[in-house]
């Protein structure tokens, strides 16, 4: 725990004394958050409807002004001259080391520094530390880590807009990932997570990917009722609006040449970079001055990696099994209980990148897995050197490679315990079937990184690397091969220019060089440092193993709809009692065998009970006399809700779900069924809902038609070309 700070008194001269014109707000609500040793009423403070004044792209216009306005003379004062600060840089740069080590970051816009907090610090108005204080802890939910802060009473503390009360001592949290804290007439910035550095309302393409996505669907269901000449509906369509991916990614044409299609898409993706203002941080440096690819770190090799399959992945709805270096490096070596490593997609395809060395390794190999037959099977492709000796490694394909590299590879396969393994494989490594694909040389030493990449790229696409000569990473094309990387990396790249490159420079194998139909994709998931992969990992594993709603609450509203559902109008269900609706609710799961017919009467946790009977009490009904509780099974509270959702979609119900959730989350309410302000989950496919909570969700800017045609025309017969 890091030792505790004051940040001391500022009286800023430039404050005005007079009253501030807060913006106005409903009342913040209370509500129950549970964790491992943290159970709190809580306020949650809404997302900031202003942008970071440290975001890149930045341009303070007469909307922003006028919205300034609305939160008082305090922000006024300091948010253009934090904008304009001539130390912004610098500022930038400690924030985001701050914040990718999870920790907490303050900016007062008086001070030139970003002032680093962490759990157990606090902040207080004046030298008095008795006086407004805050003081912050992190909780972690699950595999996610939360902010919150403990406000003593008397403290006169607006977030984001919203008010709180000074009558009393109260808890505050979750936080954003950027907040604007106005605090006895001062202003602070607060920063969670490097992406909120950026945060501009509507930037991180949320609604846009959204409208693309769910608009095209809707016209393509549009389109089909027509055809049927199906009449519409005066009780509404039961078109499912959960978010969903419907794109139409680029094919290269087969007529065309692929080096010089290659090179017109990456000046398309090069100048779509520019124009975006995304920075990736640490990408993979360039050539030396013999035309030599750069050592690859670790992260660069994963972030790389994952950007491709992530995109498969939410394109086409394809649950690929990961793992972040820190849960590899453990694997290698584990003994343990393997639910504590940072995984998901169970069962899942796996693209590996393995190291010959435990730490800062010599050498990397592809190891892929598939899961068939109750088995995982591996395939590694291991491309060794001309001249092994120079190497403390041997490749794996040659007939003397140590046995025992080849067992650590099944034993980290095993430990990272991604695969159900009925059989008791782990038993007898040697039952577990392991091929070797023999690839193509490395000609110097510091191409297997490269290779390792290109060969999950390839894999992922349906396509499989040859064992031909080629030029991926030679001395011409190795600059080519590092940005293709960074772009792809930063979330600029598509399937169609890998293929090109890939045949190009005679990568693949001829007879398996086409992109499998399933597995095109548009665009990149951006991973823009070191620690986007542990954190959409651990997004991941907070949906699928503890969700806010999906799996492990079900409210009163929930339970009104699935027992109407079963007998629509039997039960005058709005006017029944919290303890009756919950007698009859446990009647229906009985009926339905999905809890033990002989239990108490109880549908769900303690903590969800709990959680229930507050909202009850908030509309005034009386607590209802829990008894024992039933299993807390997550296999059971799924199946409750896959009923529950097939019961909304049938009724017309699932689409307005989320605009009614929306409305109350702006109202000031807090839906029951949430613990996040996400207007998507639990509608929502759970990759890209942890990609719009990480601001990661791909882009959606092109060129305009006109451009791209002068690209590719400057390309093909000119070789240059200026817009």
């Amino acid at each position: 725990m890091s030792p505790k700070r004051k940040l001391g008194s500022q009286s800023p001269t430039n404050m005005s004394p007079k009253k501030k014109k807060t913006r106005v707000m409903p009342t913040a609500k209370l509500h129950q958050w549970t964790a491992k040793g943290f159970e709190q009423m809580v306020y949650t403070p809404p997302a900031c409807s202003l942008p970071s004044p440290f975001a890149t792209n930045l341009q303070i216009d007469q909307h922003i002004r006028d919205n300034i306005k609305q939160f008082g003379l305090a922000l006024q004062n300091t948010f253009e001259p934090a904008f304009n600060n001539p130390q912004k840089g610098g500022a930038r740069e400690n924030i985001l080391a701050f914040c990718e080590d999870e920790k907490l970051v303050w900016l007062d816009p008086l001070q030139p520094l970003a002032l680093e907090t962490g759990e157990g610090v606090y902040l207080t108005q004046g030298e008095d530390e008795e006086l407004g204080l805050i003081r912050f802890k992190r909780v972690f939910s699950e595999y996610a880590v939360q902010w919150f802060g403990f406000v003593r009473k008397d403290s006169e503390l607006v977030v984001n807009g919203q008010k709180y009360p000074s009558t009393c001592d109260f808890v505050i949290g979750p936080f954003p990932a950027f907040s604007i804290l106005e605090y006895h007439d001062r202003v602070v910035f607060l920063y969670l997570s490097p992406e909120a550095l950026d945060h501009i309302p509507g930037k991180l393409d949320t609604q846009q990917t959204i409208d693309r996505i769910v608009g095209k669907f809707k016209k393509e269901q549009d389109s089909k009722d027509k055809d049927k000449g199906v009449a519409a509906s005066t009780q509404g369509g039961t078109i499912d609006s959960s978010i969903t991916v419907r794109t139409e990614p680029e094919i290269q044409p087969e007529d065309s040449d692929s080096c010089a299609y290659f090179k017109w898409r990456m000046t398309e993706w090069r100048l779509l970079l520019q124009r975006s203002g995304v920075s990736l941080r640490d990408p993979v440096q360039g050539s030396d001055a013999r035309k030599q690819g750069v050592w690859l770190f670790d992260s660069s090799v994963w972030r790389a990696i994952a950007s491709v399959t992530a995109a498969i992945g939410v394109e086409h709805n394809v649950d690929f099994a990961m793992i972040d270096e820190e849960g590899y490096r453990r694997a290698r070596v584990y003994n343990g209980d393997y639910r504590d490593l940072v995984t998901t997609g169970r069962n899942g395809e796996l693209f590996l990148p393995y190291n010959t060395e435990e730490k800062e390794g010599t050498h990397w190999l592809l190891v892929h897995v598939k899961y068939v037959n109750d088995t995982p099977e591996i395939h590694t492709y291991d491309a060794p050197n001309k001249d092994p000796e120079e190497y403390a490694w041997d490749p794996l394909t040659s007939p003397g490679y140590n046995q025992g590299q080849i067992k650590t590879i099944k034993r980290t396969v095993l430990q990272t315990g991604l695969y159900d393994d009925p059989m008791f494989m782990a038993d007898d490594l040697d039952n577990i079937p392991i091929t070797h694909h023999p690839v193509k040389k490395q000609p110097n030493g510091f191409e297997c990184g490269y290779y390792t990449i290109l060969y999950s790229w390839a894999i992922a696409l349906g396509m499989q690397p040859g064992t031909k000569e080629h030029t991926a990473a030679s001395g011409a094309r190795i600059d080519e091969l590092i940005e293709l990387i960074n772009l792809a990396t930063a979330g600029f790249m598509d399937s169609a220019t890998i293929q090109a490159f890939m045949r190009c420079v005679g990568f693949l194998d001829p007879a398996h060089s086409t992109i499998a139909a399933d597995r095109h994709f548009t665009r990149t998931v951006p991973f823009l440092a070191k620690t986007s992969v542990n954190k959409y990992i651990l997004q991941r594993r907070e949906i699928d193993r503890n969700p806010a709603s999906a799996t492990r609450r079900i409210d009163l509203n929930t339970m009104r709809i699935l027992l109407d559902s079963a007998n629509p109008g039997a039960l005058e269900l709005d006017r029944m009692s919290p303890d009756t609706i919950l007698l009859h609710f446990d009647k229906w799961l009985k009926e339905r065998n999905l809890v033990d017919t002989t239990t108490p009467p109880s549908p769900t946790s303690p903590q969800t009970i709990r959680l229930t009977f507050a909202i009850a009490q908030s509309m005034g009904s009386a607590e209802w006399d829990v008894p024992a509780q039933l299993p807390d099974d997550t296999r059971i509270l799924r199946q409750i809700w896959d009923i529950y959702h097939q019961a909304l979609k049938k009724r017309g119900y699932l689409g307005e779900a989320r605009v009614e959730r929306a409305k109350d989350l702006a109202d000031g309410k807090f839906s029951s069924q949430e613990t996040v302000t996400d207007a998507h989950y639990p509608y929502g496919d759970p990759k890209l809902v942890a990609l719009s909570r990480l601001g990661m969700l791909p882009t959606t800017n092109t060129l305009a038609p006109g451009e791209r045609e002068v690209l590719r025309r400057a390309s093909e017969f000119h070789g240059t070309f200026s817009i």
